[in-house]
């Protein structure tokens, strides 16, 4: 049982064969999310215990429902040699960058809330894509697949409500990362030798969000990513303040009857995965500076006023791989060709575009 002991509060799946195992309380949880039978496993001297069993062919699918009921995995592969130590592989649903579990046009944020006194700290990560970004206000915008809080207030509940209205599944971290040179290794890690220029203007409260979120992501995946971009910073003021229940409410990215209907499915008319994503992002973080407002109704009216240019980009739009997502897993060293192909292509079709050629590139591109 030392893959439990080692992955608290994960259904641990182990290796047996050509089958995963699922025992205990973790088998009555997979057998009724998965709907497959929940069987005994017969004990000598003791009572049988409850057991489930995944084919491994059918592992991958069965993982991938899993995480998207807001599960964490833990698998246990069986060693090659008999004598062998069994590797423990950690899946969350913010840290999975599997292309057969990710939803193409919605993030797939993963959000550390950590408090001190009355205010709380924000940072999340789309390791599927490298974006990263923190805030000091309202965790709506993140739109987050999985919430982990670091410390929560000791006077309000405010955290505690707005965690719940997501509907996200959250998690508490019993460390966070306030020590400042825990703190410094971690962001040094990341960024090298200048982080304190590439995070220059974050709060103290930032800072420790994002090396607590960097923590987690290095202790489940293994390794933080390569050559990993700071993250956005989200200024107070700079957009609406909006809670779950008023996103919800005014459904904005779903309705009663699910996402069509809702504000979201009338106005997305994006022809990349990428493009879905932002304007999901845009949608849930309203601006408010009307010389931004501007600057964004100016792109808009541009390619309004001329047809033919707005059809030509949608053309060359339109198949574009998602680089971003294949440039994720290349980081975290998660890739296979057709991560390099979508590269490749994704490289070919933005020359194009604007340079009207495909770029001069070496045989085999």
């Amino acid at each position: 049982m030392a893959a439990r002991t080692a992955a608290p509060g994960h259904l641990v799946l182990y290796r047996v064969g050509e089958f995963y195992e699922v025992l205990l309380g973790d088998a009555v949880t997979v057998s009724r999310l998965l709907s497959i039978q929940l069987t005994r496993r017969k004990q000598k001297d003791a009572a049988d215990i409850p057991m489930c069993g995944i084919p491994a062919p059918s592992a991958e699918a069965a993982i991938a429902r899993l995480l998207a009921a807001g599960r964490k995995v833990a698998v246990s592969e069986q060693p090659a040699q008999q004598s062998g130590e069994r590797h423990l592989r950690l899946i969350t649903p913010g840290t999975s960058v599997d292309a057969d579990v990710l939803a193409p046009g919605t993030p797939n944020n993963l959000l550390v809330a950590h408090t001190e006194g009355d205010k709380v700290g924000f940072a999340w990560i789309d390791l599927s894509t490298g974006e990263a970004a923190t805030c000091v206000t309202s965790l709506a915008r993140a739109t987050p697949s999985e919430i982990l809080v670091s410390q929560w207030p000791e006077s309000s509940e405010a955290l505690a409500v707005a965690v719940r209205s997501t509907g996200v599944r959250y998690s508490d971290l019993p460390t966070p990362l306030e020590e400042p040179e825990a703190r410094d290794a971690i962001l040094a890690q990341a960024y090298g030798s200048g982080w304190q220029e590439a995070l220059r203007g974050s709060s103290s409260l930032e800072l420790v969000a994002h090396a607590t979120l960097l923590d987690y992501v290095r202790h489940t995946v293994g390794a933080l990513p390569a050559a990993l971009l700071p993250p956005r910073r989200s200024p107070i003021g700079d957009t609406m303040e909006i809670d779950a229940p008023t996103l919800r409410g005014l459904e904005v990215l779903t309705s009663p009857s699910g996402p069509e209907g809702s504000l979201l499915s009338v106005m997305d008319r994006t022809v990349t995965a990428p493009g879905a994503r932002l304007l999901l992002r845009q949608l849930s973080a309203p601006l408010t500076s009307p010389q931004t407002i501007g600057r964004r109704l100016a792109m808009v009216r541009y390619f309004v006023d001329q047809p033919p240019l707005r059809m030509t980009c949608r053309e060359a739009l339109s198949g574009l791989p998602d680089v971003l997502r294949a440039c994720g897993r290349l980081s975290l060293g998660k890739s296979g060709p057709r991560d390099l192909a979508a590269v490749r292509d994704g490289l070919r079709r933005a020359a194009t575009l604007f340079w009207g050629r495909p770029p001069n590139c070496r045989r085999g591109w």
